[in-house]
């Protein structure tokens, strides 16, 4: 089967390194590319994909962020939020999982403000992630939402499966000042901590083999 890339459409964030409040989080994007369909797949797959399902998650703008409101922290990532669709594939009688594309739907509710979705279908990431990407302001004007999709997925044909059951994706928004002693909260961050936390252990570890 003829192999189906097309062109780049987006992408994750992926934080890179950490230095010190008031200085700035490096991060670069992993592209993600819209399903092509396969014409020698055209008239033979008849059959439609059965329909995945899926869970989302969001991610806010890490900055510019008043890191108790006083010091202030920035990022390379500023001004993009995130709502990432977590997969499971649903079985196709002659496309693998990472040739299958995805359709992302609104079907009620309010979405964040300038999110557009995507026209055409894009190949989830691994087969199993894919991301959507709205305009964001920094954490201390970010505008609460609360919304509903359905992912269609598409064969190498172009058939199209049933929609996935509903997936909500929301987020509480974050407006204002708020400190908790001399820290400013922020829910992105202690995931951050524990990821760079676990990288310095594995180095040690290493340097005493």
């Amino acid at each position: 089967m003829a192999s189906r890339s097309g062109g780049l459409v987006g992408g994750v964030i992926v934080v890179l390194s950490l230095a010190s409040a008031g200085d700035a989080v490096a991060c670069s994007m992993i592209a993600l590319r819209e399903h092509v369909i396969d014409p020698a797949e055209l008239g033979v797959d008849v059959t439609a994909p059965e329909p995945p399902s899926a869970t989302a998650g969001v991610s806010r703008s890490p900055g510019p962020d008043s890191a108790g409101c006083g010091k202030t922290m920035s990022t390379s990532c500023d001004g993009s939020g995130t709502i990432h669709f977590a997969i499971t594939p649903g079985a196709d009688d002659r496309t693998s999982a990472e040739e299958l594309g995805y359709s992302v739907r609104l079907v009620s509710g309010t979405p964040p403000a300038g999110l557009t979705l995507p026209d055409k279908p894009l190949l989830a990431h691994g087969a199993n992630e894919l991301w959507v990407f709205f305009p964001d302001p920094g954490p201390d004007d970010q505008e609460p939402f609360d919304a509903v999709f359905e992912l269609i997925a598409v064969d190498a044909a172009g058939n199209e499966s049933a929609p996935s059951a509903p997936v909500r994706a929301e987020d509480g928004g974050d407006t204002g000042c708020a400190v908790v002693g001399s820290v400013r909260r922020h829910r992105d961050w202690p995931a951050l901590f524990f990821a760079l936390g676990v990288g310095t252990l594995l180095r040690r570890r290493l340097r005493r083999r």
